[in-house]
């Protein structure tokens, strides 16, 4: 965790929970600071009061803490809980650029990208830009390695940029930018043309059958024209 942190707490009593303290201490030792106290907890039920602080981890160098709860009754009983937290606030390994492949299907790009080897990463936030220098907007945050950008525009080249970030919210620098243009390829041809009914007789009516096939992954519609000539 980094920055400002809103710590909350329960604890269920018969006779009323007054208050709850909070304490930190570097993880293994049993040097407390107190970090605040809640003197009005809130009743949240039957026998349920509930405490909150807000604490600024800002207030610790990095590394691995024991934070310790107690809750005070009205009868000066009290009964703590503790857990270890850990503050961070070094940016992860940056990534290295995103590879962008044109599906070809209109109005998207398929990005992957190779895995930073810092093991905190818990993300990578994708980033898009009109032009090679920015600048950058957030467009997604995945978890994997590979994600499609949809609602572009065909045949308008844009740039994605990469940024890991840990479980503390930390982010990398961004990585330089890959250039991709989506476009919708339909690769259509005249597959074959028939008349119905095959041999056309003079004053009898018929039609004129065109069988148009499509190479290419993007759905299209399909109009015909048919000439007549020498």
């Amino acid at each position: 965790l980094k920055g400002e942190v809103s710590l909350t707490a329960t604890a269920t009593d018969n006779t009323g929970v007054v208050s709850f303290l909070w304490e930190i201490a570097p993880a293994g030792t049993s040097s407390w600071t107190a970090l605040g106290t809640d003197a009005a907890p809130a009743l949240r039920g039957s026998g349920t009061w509930a405490g909150a602080l807000a604490w600024s981890s800002d207030s610790v160098a990095e590394g691995t803490y024991t934070v310790r709860i107690t809750a005070t009754d009205r009868g000066g009983r009290s009964d703590d809980l503790a857990f270890d937290v850990t503050v961070d606030r070094t940016p992860p390994a940056a990534p290295g650029a995103p590879q962008v492949a044109n599906p070809r299907t209109g109005n998207r790009l398929a990005l992957t990208w190779a895995a930073t080897a810092d093991p905190l990463v818990a993300g990578y936030r994708v980033y898009k830009a009109g032009a090679a220098g920015g600048p950058y907007g957030f467009v997604t945050q995945v978890a994997g390695l590979e994600t499609i950008v949809s609602s572009l525009d065909n045949s308008v080249p844009v740039w994605f940029a990469l940024a890991t970030v840990d479980a503390a919210g930390n982010e990398s620098a961004r990585s330089v930018g890959t250039q991709g243009t989506p476009t919708a390829e339909a690769d259509l041809a005249v597959a074959g043309i028939r008349f119905a009914p095959p041999n056309p007789t003079v004053g009898v009516a018929g039609n004129i059958i065109a069988t148009i096939s499509s190479g290419g992954p993007a759905h299209t519609l399909v109009e015909a024209l048919f000439y007549l000539g020498d």
